[in-house]
């Protein structure tokens, strides 16, 4: 096999046989205009028409041409070389030119009716002919022949009513066998088209299109496909291009390419017959674009011939071929067309010849390499095994027609391998399959791929044979060695390291002995070192012994590797070394105590702990001795940290632990010898028990200690502390106090911790001196006896601070007045100072005791009623005093308050035919309590009514009321004890907005009603009652307002 060094890209590699470029004519044009006449009748020989003839053209030259006015159709008949044009006038004249430029066949003679003019004919390539003829009554009807219009008679009539058909004179013809089909587009605009068989005149078979915009048909295609074959047409319309056979299933004339802004196809030419199996279905398409610009279409070759002009592409053309109004196209044998262009004076015809086959090219992803054989034929793709990959056959032409790539199952597979064709991949140049390789033992062959590209020509097939390998590329994965028990060896490779004298190490290998792809796997284990005092290698199939030496004594550390290789069948191996170690002086140090060493110990006492010897075996005398490091700790029993004041002291060799006193605890010392030259190198851990415990005095052998000191500040500092041992575990504690000299105590006594100190704030003694006194006592209940001395303390101004806001004393029914007061002082100030408190002579209602004493007093008036106490005062004076010289006072004057205690409710009444509107109202005022109240009076608040004058009663006795910025106010009311006071009144209601009433009962100035939430709105008609029913009360209301309009309505005159 050879490289092929045309273009590599990626891993692929393009294989052409010969480069060629497209051969577009321009120098054969006409100097008239041609018209919708063109006529291609094999490579090189072509017809066109113009307004007062036609051009015949072979082997790229002009040959001859015929006049008698514009035609309606050409054709030439080869075997006679006669070439044959129809006139549009009425009739259809035919003129015949034959090669000496006389008459021939049929010249002369009519091709329909004298009085039928011949709108379009067209011809099918292997005998019959359509044409469509109109008549003077405006309809259009078609007449055909089996043979060609070289016969020299008329053409028959399709029997078919014009009015059915509505021909437009866009037609194609095509011979199915020995049946001639014939396709008529029609004036409708849903795309309409209409077959015909000549071979049977009264058979018609309409086809419409439904969802698609409205479009005249304006080009047709019809050929010969399938087995059996069927006539198939490709049409193109106004804004879409139709493929489909005559039958209505499977396979109708539906849309395949629907164009947008405007476009429309003006002529197509399509052919199949030109092809092979690997791609069939060649010609051009033109397509007017709505700035009346030109583009190209070609179909893209199809497996089989009934798909056809299923898949279109837009195929590059030079530029001066787009940019004349192209109109019409003609093809033949899918390798040459020819287009017309609607102007005059040369640069009207383009002739095109399809030169270039399809280069093919194989890409392969991920690394894949491919390689071209010596045929040119055939290629190599070589993949690496277990990988995932996408081969990707493409081909291009280098004239621009579609190609068509395929590429069918490979054949050949002999397993190991998955090719599976990727399912996104559109028909077309491109062909992709995904591959996926199997894990394998040899480079061998998988399978073939056969790979054609078709442009529509036969003789221009590319076809490639595609052999896929793969090859042996993946090394056995490293060999997976563990432990004799299984156990994972670290990722490292240092598997161990070995006692002098020790255990042997024991590896195995693990899995099976065979690799993914069944390959068998050969292990080898060989030591990477050599000479004598090392370890000793012995192996057992994939097993390995490796066994310490006896003693291994030296000053440096030792490291010992092996190797474990495995070979597969295909020769491809991978290894592993591991590595052992052997410390410095090899063996580990002893221990340092006995096991279960002791010893008890008292507190306050430290104890010295030195190690067993001898720390290591190497130290014997006859060898270097290594260095030892002692790692010591002391921990509790639990092996949290010890707390209480212990101590240790880590001295290398010998270990300090110091106690202080009043303690018990359990203490262990833990501890473990380690080689300074290798760390992981350790002793075993031992352990020494120490059992601590203290020895504590007699508490009645103790004393009491205060060392007050006073501040410049003026505050009380004292030092509390005891001569007796532990006071903390003893749980020791003082009871400390001030008393003043008289012996009362200032302040209330305080638990002070051992030792401790007590601060007794600013302002405390004033100046007076004071006695300091203290016991003290343990967990255990005992107490010592009391301990005083004298403490002086500096002078502090007496100062008093205002009540809090809101004190008062509150009276209840059948009690007295009651209240709690306490004085107290302003910081900076003295704040034990002697207070007393005296009522005023005529300071409100008389208290129990006019006179008090004491920061805090309870008041109590002597009274009980609640009409003599609520609302009224009580006025004191307060006095603090530090000193005959240090006295300060104020006045007090502390209210007299009721909790509330009255339930109001109120009912009103609106009569339901009203002349005046007005409203009665009724409030009933409950005493919740059994104290009757006398000097009660009520105020009533209005929102939306007016009180009407006079119309006030309480418990249905006329009584003064006062009206003022809509509040209603009554007084003097006297409410029994549980009982109800009623009060009626009549309002007038304001004409709109909302209407509420609500109200107060009050004692003098203290408010004695409970809280109610607004009152109800009063309604425009009926009953607007809280609560229950009217009752007699609403009777009453009602009585109430009829006097009231009574009053209103009498005369003022007289009668």
């Amino acid at each position: 096999m050879r490289l092929l060094s045309l273009c590599v890209l990626a891993g692929g590699v393009m294989f052409a046989a010969a480069r060629a470029h497209a051969d577009w004519r321009t120098d054969l044009s006409v100097k008239e205009q041609p018209n919708h006449l063109l006529e291609v009748w094999g490579p090189g020989h072509f017809s066109v028409g113009f307004g007062e003839g036609a051009y015949l053209f072979v082997d790229g030259g002009l040959t001859r041409q015929t006049d008698g006015g514009s035609p309606a159709g050409i054709y030439h008949q080869q075997p006679e070389d006669c070439f044959v044009s129809v006139s549009q006038e009425p009739g259809g004249n035919r003129s015949a030119v034959g090669a000496d430029g006389g008459p021939c066949g049929p010249n002369g003679l009519p091709l329909v009716p004298d009085d039928g003019q011949v709108v379009r004919m067209k011809h099918a390539q292997d005998g019959g002919a359509v044409a469509v003829v109109a008549f003077g009554s405006g309809d259009k009807v078609a007449y055909a022949s089996t043979r060609s219009a070289y016969d020299s008679s008329s053409f028959y009539s399709v029997p078919l009513s014009g009015t059915t058909l509505r021909p437009s004179g866009v037609l194609g013809v095509a011979r199915v066998g020995s049946a001639v089909y014939g396709l008529l587009g029609s004036t409708l605009t849903n795309s309409n088209v209409n077959w015909i068989d000549l071979n049977n005149p009264t058979w018609l078979e309409p086809r419409s299109q439904a969802g698609l915009p409205s479009a005249v048909v304006q080009a047709i295609e019809v050929f010969s496909a399938g087995e059996p074959a069927r006539p198939y047409a490709v049409v193109g319309t106004q804004h879409a291009l139709l493929q489909g056979s005559l039958a209505s299933t499977p396979e109708p004339i539906r849309p395949v390419l629907q164009l947008g802004d405007d476009a429309g196809v003006l002529g197509v030419s399509m052919n199949v017959g030109a092809g092979s199996a690997a791609g069939r279905g060649f010609g051009m398409a033109i397509v007017g674009l709505s700035d009346g610009g030109r583009e190209v279409l070609s179909p893209v070759p199809s497996l089989s011939a009934t798909d056809a002009g299923t898949v279109w592409r837009v195929r590059s053309v030079p530029k001066f071929v787009t940019e004349a109004p192209l109109m019409a196209v003609a093809c033949a044998e899918a390798s040459y067309c020819v287009f017309s262009a609607d102007k005059a004076d040369g640069g009207n015809l383009f002739v095109y010849t399809n030169d270039a086959s399809p280069e093919l090219s194989v890409l392969v992803s991920d690394g894949g390499v491919v390689d071209a054989g010596t045929s040119g034929t055939e290629s190599v793709v070589m993949l690496d095994e277990g990988g995932r990959y996408q081969l990707t056959f493409s081909a291009k032409d280098l004239d621009g027609d579609p190609v068509l790539v395929t590429a069918p199952p490979p054949g050949g597979s002999t397993g190991g391998w998955t090719a599976v064709r990727n399912a996104g991949q559109l028909p077309g140049e491109l062909a992709v399959w995904d591959v996926t390789t199997a894990p394998a033992c040899e480079s061998r062959m998988l399978g073939s791929f056969t790979v054609s590209a078709s442009d529509g020509l036969a003789r221009h097939d590319a076809i490639e044979t595609v052999n896929v390998y793969v090859k042996h590329a993946q090394s056995p994965e490293p060999p997976t060695v563990v432990f004799a028990d299984g156990g994972t060896l670290p990722s490292s490779g240092a598997v161990s390291q070995l006692l002098p004298g020790g255990p042997p190490l024991t590896l195995r290998m693990v899995g099976g002995g065979t690799t993914a792809a069944g390959c068998v796997l050969h292990p080898k284990w060989e030591p990477l070192f050599s000479g004598t005092g090392v370890p000793s290698l012995a192996q057992d199939g994939g097993t390995a012994v490796i066994t310490p030496p006896d003693k291994f004594c030296s000053p440096t550390a030792g490291s010992f590797g092996f190797q474990l290789s495995v070979t597969d069948d295909g020769g491809l191996s991978n290894a592993r070394t591991f590595s052992v170690s052997m410390a410095p002086w090899g063996s580990r140090p002893n221990a340092v105590f006995d096991a279960g060493s002791s010893e008890e110990l008292e507190a306050g006492e430290s104890r010295v702990l030195e190690p067993l010897h001898p720390i290591h075996v190497c130290m014997d005398g006859t060898s270097p001795a290594p260095e030892v490091a002692t790692e010591w700790h002391l921990t509790l029993p639990d092996g949290s940290a010890p707390g209480d004041g212990i101590t240790f002291r880590d001295e290398g060799t010998r270990f300090v632990v110091a106690t202080p006193e009043c303690i018990d605890a359990d203490l262990v010392v833990t501890a473990r010898h380690q080689l300074v030259s290798a760390e992981d190198l350790t002793g075993p851990v031992s352990q020494h028990h120490l059992r601590v415990r203290a020895a504590l005095r007699d508490f009645d052998e103790g004393s009491l200690l205060l060392d007050p000191e006073v501040s410049a500040s003026g505050e009380l500092r004292v030092d509390v502390d005891s001569n007796l041992n532990c006071p903390t575990r003893r749980g020791l504690r003082a009871e400390v106090w001030l008393e003043r000299q008289d012996g009362g105590v200032l302040m209330v006594p305080e638990k002070v911790s051992i030792p401790g100190t007590w601060k007794v704030p600013l302002g405390t003694g004033c100046g007076r001196p004071l006695l300091l006194k203290g016991v003290m006592e343990d967990d255990g209940g005992q107490r010592s006896t009391v301990l005083q001395q004298e403490v002086s303390t500096l002078r502090v101004d007496a100062g008093l601070a205002p009540l809090p806001e809101g004190a008062a004393l509150v009276a209840r029914c059948g009690e007295q007045a009651r209240a709690t007061l306490t004085q107290t002082f302003p910081p900076g100030t003295c704040q034990t100072p002697e207070v007393t408190w005296v009522q005023e002579r005529d300071g409100g209602p008389a208290l129990e005791q006019d006179v008090l004493s004491g920061a805090t007093v309870s008041l109590a008036t002597r009274e009980t009623g609640l009409d003599s106490l609520v609302g009224k005062s009580v006025r004191m004076q307060v006095t603090a005093s530090a000193g005959p010289d240090n006295e300060v006072s104020h006045q007090l004057t502390v209210p007299i308050t009721v909790e509330p205690f009255v339930r109001v409710r109120r009912r009103t009444e609106l009569p339901a035919v009203s002349e005046t509107g007005l409203v009665g109202v009724s409030v009933d005022l409950f005493n919740t309590t059994s104290c009757g109240v006398t000097g009660v009076s009520y105020v009533e608040r209005l929102e939306g009514l007016t009180y009407v004058e006079g119309s006030a009663k309480f418990d249905g006795q006329s009584i003064e009321a006062t009206w003022e910025s809509g509040a209603l106010t009554v007084t003097g009311l006297t409410l029994a004890g549980e009982s109800t006071g009623k009060l009626t009144y009549v309002a007038r209601p304001h004409l709109v907005g909302d209407r509420r009433m609500e109200g107060d009962a009050f004692l003098g100035t203290e408010v004695i009603s409970m809280r109610e939430p607004p009152g109800p709105q009063v309604p425009d008609t009926g009953c607007g009652c809280s609560g229950s029913g009217p009752g007699p009360v609403l009777f009453a209301l009602g009585a109430l307002v009829a006097a009231v309009r009574r009053r209103r309505t009498r005369p003022t005159g007289r009668s």
